[in-house]
């Protein structure tokens, strides 16, 4: 299982580089940093907060992810 792929980070340069996962600070996978960066870019906005575009859109995605996420646990 080859998961270096998933995170950006450890493809920045040509190093091989070996994670070894502490407390203070832990990697971010791709599809994370993805995530966050559609949401600042296209509908910052606060959940259950307002009516306008934005918040229907931060409202919708953030409701969306509830299932995935009870599956999950």
């Amino acid at each position: 299982m080859n998961n270096k792929c998933d995170f950006q980070i450890l493809s920045v340069s040509n190093n091989s580089y070996v994670y070894l996962d502490s407390a203070a600070t832990s990697l971010t996978p791709r599809c994370v940093t993805d995530k966050v960066g559609e949401y600042y870019n296209c509908y910052n906005a606060n959940i259950h907060r307002g009516i306008h575009d934005w918040a229907e859109q931060a409202t919708g995605e953030y409701e969306g992810v509830r299932p995935i996420v009870r599956k999950f646990i």
